[in-house]
């Protein structure tokens, strides 16, 4: 059960990294297509690598019950199924970095026209997305469950970014002089 709301934890991340991405393009019009083929590739991309990680995961169940001493990074230990749900999640994770690159390319020039405090933001939000996919990808093809240390580091790391993403889009209050002001 961890399993299966970690994987989709991770799937469900990174639609919204591709939601966030596209919105940010379609602002200026860069990128101009209709509701139904605005979601389908995302949930399609996804989708499979949330099938992936939870075959993956399932695998990794299944060794450790055959073997206490599985290791990935130990060839001897691996089967022949093991490497081919690799190589496909490899494929899928392959085709959502090259739709992620080619939608974050097309909002750059929306990105550049926007207030420095949103420029900053949005690379925030860039460093978030990266160092968090590459934490969790890693983790979802090694290990059975996400390390307690690991998980309270990403809920850190988003906290974070949070309230950071949170001062960046507040209001700006200004200083009120009292000549704006009728005091008696």
């Amino acid at each position: 059960m961890q399993s299966l709301f970690e994987s989709a934890f991770i799937a469900m991340l990174m639609f919204f990294w591709l939601l966030l991405m596209h919105s940010m393009a379609i602002l200026d019009n860069v990128i101009s297509i209709e509701d139904r083929s605005f979601f389908m590739p995302k949930v399609g991309v996804c989708g499979a690598y949330w099938v992936y990680l939870m075959l993956m995961r399932v695998q990794v169940y299944v060794l450790y019950a055959q073997n206490p001493f599985f290791d990935q990074f130990v060839a001897t230990h691996i089967n022949v199924l093991y490497m081919y749900i690799q190589a496909v999640g490899v494929i899928i994770l392959t085709a959502y970095s090259l739709y992620f690159i080619i939608i974050t390319v097309k909002a750059l020039k929306t990105i550049r026209t926007l207030k420095k405090s949103y420029r900053y933001a949005m690379g925030l939000t860039m460093f978030t997305m990266a160092f968090s996919a590459a934490i969790m990808l890693q983790n979802g093809q090694a290990s059975q469950r996400m390390d307690p240390p690991l998980f309270l580091g990403l809920l850190t790391l988003f906290n974070l970014y949070i309230q950071v993403a949170a001062f960046f889009y507040s209001p700006c209050i200004g200083i009120v002089s009292n000549d704006q002001f009728d005091v008696p």
